[in-house]
């Protein structure tokens, strides 16, 4: 999951209670970057978010009438608050893959003929795990989705050694990799965005090398919206504070960029009649729906795949 507590545009605030299980391992036991592993909450108060509160030392200030140079950068990104000159929302599904939170919002895809971009851990990905979720998985595929890392488990990288950051990409890029034949992964979300907001690269080896990592193999792909969806945590008489939080606020200031949602196990995730209303409410507020592919393209005028390529190329003494 990635949240962070962001200056707000609207605040809903709502009380349910809600026990979530921790997905974090050992390694990762102290937490996550924003402090927010899955916790008990007695009392949810759900914001539209726009990028994080740290989000704004972090975002470059793009000219988006030109092409960045990649090699200009630490490491490939779509950063966070990144706005689009055009009325465009990417649509983007963090955790998973799991059949009962991933086939409702294929369903809900499907019906409105949009591509969205999915970041995955990979457990279900592996031998053993059960056939319905790699089937739902590969339906993802197959109607033709973008397919991103979140990392093979949902560790904050960041409380992790070296070697165990090598070993968690390496994990997601193969697993992936097994299920859609292509050996490139170009996006990537690290868990809870953590490593990836600028307060994180202040005097830290491990950002450093998590940097490093992921420029050999990955963009990584912050966010634009976030409405904090998870914490609903499956609760069907919460779902219109959703609604509320993510498809008013957007229109009426005229955001544009990548949107965060989930697609989780557990029914942690946005609630898939929810996600019905808001493709048609952004609709008719005159929204079209693009792939993150689309957005790193306006960004960097290649692809993904070429984009990582190039990252690779780039002189060491270019990146700011």
């Amino acid at each position: 999951m990635a949240c962070r507590k962001c200056y707000c545009l609207v605040c809903i605030a709502i009380t349910l209670s809600w026990a979530c299980q921790s997905k974090v391992v050992a390694a990762a036991a102290a937490g996550s970057a924003d402090g927010h592993v899955p916790q008990p909450l007695s009392t949810v108060g759900l914001q539209l978010q726009v990028g994080g509160s740290r989000a704004a030392e972090h975002t470059h200030k793009l000219r988006q009438d030109t092409i960045r140079d990649v090699c200009l950068d630490q490491y490939p990104h779509v950063p966070f608050n990144w706005r689009s000159q055009r009325k465009v929302l990417a649509l983007t599904f963090d955790d998973g893959p799991e059949a009962s939170g991933l086939n409702p919002v294929l369903d809900v895809l499907a019906k409105h003929g949009i591509k969205a971009t999915f970041f995955w851990n990979t457990p279900n990905l592996q031998p053993g795990a059960a056939p319905a979720h790699k089937a739902a998985a590969l339906r993802a595929v197959q109607q033709g989705h973008d397919i991103g890392s979140h990392a093979a488990q949902h560790l904050d990288l960041t409380k992790l050694q070296p070697d165990q950051i090598d070993q968690q990409i390496a994990w997601g890029i193969g697993n992936i990799s097994s299920l859609t034949g292509s050996s490139a992964v170009a996006l990537f979300r690290a868990p809870y965005g953590a490593g990836f907001w600028s307060a994180d690269k202040a005097g830290s080896s491990t950002v450093a090398h998590l940097w490093s990592v992921v420029r050999k193999h990955h963009i990584h792909v912050s966010w634009t919206i976030d409405g904090k969806d998870f914490a609903v945590g499956g609760n069907k008489d919460k779902c219109e504070e959703l609604f509320n939080v993510y498809g008013p606020p957007t229109v009426q200031q005229g955001l544009s960029g990548v949107v965060l949602m989930h697609a989780a196990p557990w029914g942690i995730g946005i609630c898939p009649d929810t996600l019905d209303r808001l493709v048609q409410y952004w609709k008719e507020a005159g929204y079209n729906f693009v792939s993150v592919a689309d957005i790193v393209h306006e960004i960097y005028g290649m692809p993904p795949a070429a984009v990582v390529e190039r990252a690779r190329q780039c002189p060491q003494g270019m990146r700011a």
